[in-house]
């Protein structure tokens, strides 16, 4: 009799414990989809649902964790409206943005801080697979005073802000669309890995140009490529900055002409040069996010450009462009719009190419430096820093022509209102043979003896002149001039004259020892390029050619 109403008294305890609990999931079902209903109906407040906003916002499904504060928000996408896209393609607006993200993960959302305070403050957010198209109207100029991004088209008036721990984007696609045709990308990274910590947005941050505020920053692509260019597309293998080693790395950068040199120069009406581009790594050294952000300054210790190779080549039988002023260093480096300061730029182990086609024979003249390296001091506009140090230093080392050692520095000097800068250099042994690959191909010119032992120039210029010396070692110098409508048969006659009228030698215990004068008028269409080159070339002609140095000496006087 006893043991049956202990049974009993057991049964009823299993019995009552059991309701309770089916009561407390019940509840707690009932509270979560409640809670749910609650954060969905709070999450949609606060995003802006007004029909006259440019976007509209839906996702697919909200799943709640309500005892660990954990979100996840499933298939959000964000498109602009019909009547948006119409004030794209009329140009009342230059931009558009639509996004799909696959899954938006909260971990430890503050619920009830967030229902009851409408304050957001999150542990950590993962966001995955999300796919963001900047839709452009390239025919709309940027407006300054409305420089922002999206965010603040998207968030309603009750958006107080937020505050997360931990930001992770991983696999990100981004792409720039142009209205016109929507289909090819101009502009697109894929595979893109972002991590964010401490991030602050409220509704004064929405207003900058950078619409959050953040202690830590990492990047990482695996793909980058632009298309917007007329004539070249830009490509890297991958991308990685972090905010912490203030280090942006480039991978792999290519800058590849979409067409050869033949079809280039039937698109283009007047002589310009083509490009070709590559090189492993460039690495942006102490780069400031903070002085960019606040002081508007873009500040860089270093860059380090390694082993690029640089093709370039140019026309000139088609006809010169119509006169544009060309500025030299100094002013191109004033008239950049918004302050820079960069301390050293290196390029290591680089190779250039330069190769020129005239009308006088089917092959280009070339000239080429390998290996190159080129460091570069105190590129800045930044008026402070100008005042303690007004001088841009490049200082240039190379194999010329696959022969002869090459030094140079140049000094530019920041404060100067005409463009000042010096010049020196010094050419160690080199053959003549060498530069046959310039002389033939573009003066009909062929260096058959001659050994030049060194040569060195110094000079100095402007915007308008420069003016310097130059002194030749060189011995032997025989040369050969071929005809110009038959450019592989020789001249006896032209020959014969040019090495009458030629210095056969120039060394220092010759009693006819000549220094050459460097004096050129600046092309001022031409770039700095183009002004070092012409100004060296009356140094080698007022040496080798004894007529052409008393022209410059009366051109020289008269000035």
């Amino acid at each position: 009799m006893n043991n049956n109403k202990k049974t009993s008294k057991v049964r009823k305890i299993i019995y009552i414990t059991i309701g309770v609990l089916v009561f407390l999931l019940i509840a707690v079902i009932g509270f979560n989809m409640y809670v749910e209903k609650l954060i969905r109906t709070e999450v949609m407040s606060q995003i802006n649902q007004n029909p006259e906003s440019l976007y509209k916002i839906d996702f697919e499904d909200i799943d709640i964790g309500i005892l660990r504060g954990n979100l996840v928000i499933k298939k959000i996408e964000v498109n602009p409206r019909e009547s948006a896209i119409e004030k794209l393609d009329k140009g009342e607006i230059k931009t558009l943005v639509s996004s799909r993200i696959d899954l938006f993960q909260i971990k430890r959302l503050k619920i009830f801080e967030f229902i009851l305070n409408k304050n957001i403050i999150i542990n950590q957010i993962k966001v995955e697979n999300a796919e963001i198209n900047y839709l452009i109207n390239p025919g709309v100029e940027i407006q300054k005073k409305n420089n922002t991004l999206i965010l603040h088209n998207i968030f309603s008036d009750k958006f107080n802000g937020a505050d997360i721990r931990d930001l992770e984007i991983k696999n990100a696609t981004l792409k720039f669309l142009s209205n016109k045709n929507p289909d090819e990308s101009l502009f697109e990274v894929d595979s893109i890995s972002i991590a964010f910590k401490d991030i602050v947005m409220n509704k004064e941050t929405l207003k900058k140009p950078i619409p959050v505020s953040f202690s830590d920053f990492t990047l990482n692509t695996k793909h980058f490529s632009l298309k917007a260019l007329e004539y070249y597309d830009i490509y890297t293998s991958n991308v990685n900055f972090n905010v912490d080693d203030t280090c942006l790395v480039i991978n792999n950068f290519r800058l590849e002409p979409k067409y050869s040199k033949e079809e280039y120069n039937k698109l283009i009406k007047f002589e310009n040069d083509w490009f070709s581009i590559s090189t492993d790594k460039i690495v942006l050294n102490g780069l400031s996010l903070k002085e960019l952000e606040f002081n508007d300054i873009f500040r860089i210790n270093s860059i380090d450009i390694i082993n690029p190779d640089i093709e370039i080549y140019r026309d000139k039988r088609l006809p010169d462009p119509p006169f544009k002023y060309k500025p030299l260093i100094a002013s191109i480096i004033k008239k950049i719009p918004y302050t820079i300061s960069v301390d050293t730029v290196l390029i290591k182990n680089g190779k250039l190419v330069y190769q020129e086609m005239h009308d006088l024979t089917n092959e280009p003249g070339e000239v080429d430096f390998d290996p190159l390296y080129i460091s570069v001091y105190n590129v800045t506009n930044d008026s402070q820093q100008i005042k303690k140090n007004p001088v841009l230093q490049v200082d240039l080392s190379s194999l010329l022509m696959g022969e002869g050692n090459l030094k140079s520095n140049l000094r530019f000097y920041l404060n100067s209102s005409r463009d000042y800068f010096t010049a020196k250099g010094k050419l160690d042994s080199i053959s003549g043979f060498a530069f046959n690959k310039i002389t033939k191909n573009l003066l009909l010119v062929q260096i058959n003896m001659g050994e030049i032992y060194s040569a060195e120039f110094e000079f100095t210029a402007n915007d308008d002149v420069s003016n310097g010396k130059m002194t030749i070692f060189y011995d032997n110098l025989k040369v050969e001039i071929f005809k110009p409508k038959h450019y592989n048969k020789k001249s006896k006659a032209w020959s014969f004259i040019a090495n009458k009228l030629i210095k056969k030698k120039n060394l220092p215990d010759d009693p006819k020892f000549r220094t050459g004068i460097i004096y050129f008028e600046r092309i001022k269409n031409k770039a700095l390029p183009n002004y070092l080159w012409n100004s060296l070339k009356t140094g080698v002609i007022s040496t080798i050619a004894p007529i052409a140095e008393k022209k410059q000496q009366k051109k020289k006087q008269k000035k």
